[in-house]
């Protein structure tokens, strides 16, 4: 398929992204466990895959404790953690300047959701949304 010229004109601005960069989201969701206690579950999906990364479970994150996931991911991910672009998330507290850091040291650029605006990260909320129906509800949980 040829391309015009004046086809072109309405690129301009277009973001054009390679094949092998990523685009990364993030975010927590919470796990009532039989014992009445609630769980927190950081996930990382990719966009471009649909892949899951569990970043970890835990009773009380921190800022500290997050960063901590951003490093184990950065590691698990290896060269594909170089290539990513983006990180979209949300104003939660637990992500501090250090959680930014570790992807902005890969060059990774942190696209940060408005106030109120979950279709800003509308992939991994679907996520976090299929983990609940499909998974959770039907699954009782102890603890960690």
């Amino acid at each position: 398929m040829e391309v015009l010229p004046e086809q072109l004109s309405n690129l301009h601005g277009a973001a054009v992204l390679d094949p092998g960069e990523l685009t990364l989201a993030v975010d927590f969701l919470h796990v009532d466990t039989v014992l009445l206690k609630r769980l927190y579950v950081l996930v990382f999906i990719e966009h471009g895959t649909r892949r899951m990364h569990l970043g970890g479970v835990t009773a009380n994150p921190t800022g500290a404790w997050t960063v901590q996931q951003a490093r184990n991911l950065a590691f698990t991910l290896g060269q594909r953690f170089e290539d990513t672009r983006f990180l979209i998330r949300d104003r939660g507290s637990n992500f501090t300047a250090s959680f930014d850091a570790v992807f902005q040291a890969a060059g990774t650029r942190i696209v940060v959701s408005a106030v109120q605006t979950p279709r800003m990260n509308a992939i991994c909320e679907r996520l976090a949304g299929t983990l609940r129906r499909e998974f959770l509800d039907r699954v009782l949980i102890l603890g960690e």
